[in-house]
């Protein structure tokens, strides 16, 4: 089925309108002139997906949308790794740092 050109895009068919520079993992095939820019088609595609969760995709753009769920959750695990350790730290310096002396008179501990 032959569609426009502008019409073609709203398909977000990453193969033919993809961006090789926003993660299509080698899923682009489309010439520079049928590439969407700055991402349009794979910003359109995850924003489509997240709004509409009993949506079927098609086979290139379920895999691009999982591999991006993947890094985001991957991405949300190493930021909480890394705050964890933070305030772990962060706990560590103020325990070294405080008298015991305080802490016993407040108990009113002879």
């Amino acid at each position: 089925v032959g569609v426009g050109d502008v019409c073609s895009f709203s398909q977000m068919d990453i193969k033919r309108h993809g961006n090789p520079d926003w993660m299509s993992f080698g899923m682009t095939s489309g010439t520079q002139g049928e590439q969407a820019n700055h991402g349009k088609t794979e910003l359109s595609l995850i924003n489509f997906s997240i709004r509409n969760p009993a949506w079927k995709p098609q086979e290139n753009e379920a895999m691009y949308i999982s591999t991006i769920k993947a890094l985001a959750k991957q991405d949300g695990e190493v930021a909480s790794q890394s705050m964890m350790a933070s305030m772990a730290q962060s706990m560590r310096g103020s325990m070294i740092n405080r008298s015991p002396t305080p802490m016993l008179a407040s108990m009113n501990v002879p």
